[in-house]
């Protein structure tokens, strides 16, 4: 697991500068023979609150987003070659404010799942290869006790690596 804390930056309010969260991928399966010869990849992304107080979250563009798979919140590298592997992105535009169904809440103390699909069309996972899978990005909003204010916390994230081979 790997956690980032926020720091006292711009968009960053002083209430939530202590404010940590950790997040970790898991594989589910890999189905080399999905839907029209696409390989897929499942994954299931935990943010964890570790902290006293229960948080609010914009799902949008992170690894909580119903489309993370699409977004490119998580990669794929080759460890034989070192080279990224191809997953076709999309850009989502979405109309501020978010409506109150983007956000999530995570109690004190607990965690969130997201399943995560990776669809790769232009690219095949080649067998006994091992690959590893990274999530990072940013949570743009981030209220505790589900205050929302015009100042709301934001951090970069970043999970450790898994492995697995194909």
């Amino acid at each position: 697991m790997s956690g980032q804390e926020t720091k006292n930056t711009p968009g960053t309010s002083d209430a939530s500068a202590k404010l940590e969260l950790r997040v970790r991928l898991e594989l589910l399966t890999i189905d080399s023979a999905a839907d029209a010869g696409v390989p897929k990849v499942q994954l299931l992304a935990h943010v964890e609150n570790p902290s006293d107080d229960a948080i609010k979250i914009l799902r949008w563009n992170s690894v909580l987003d119903p489309q993370a798979g699409l977004l490119g919140a998580i990669s794929l590298r080759n460890q034989q070659t070192a080279e990224n592997v191809q997953i076709p992105t999309i850009k989502i535009s979405r109309q501020t404010p978010a409506p109150e169904e983007a956000y999530v809440r995570i109690e004190p103390r607990s965690e969130i799942n997201n399943h995560v699909t990776l669809a790769l069309t232009t690219t095949k996972l080649e067998d006994g290869v091992k690959y590893e899978a990274l999530a990072q990005g940013r949570f743009m909003e981030i209220y505790r006790d589900d205050q929302r204010s015009d100042d709301p916390a934001s951090m970069p994230y970043s999970s450790e690596s898994i492995s697995f081979a194909a």
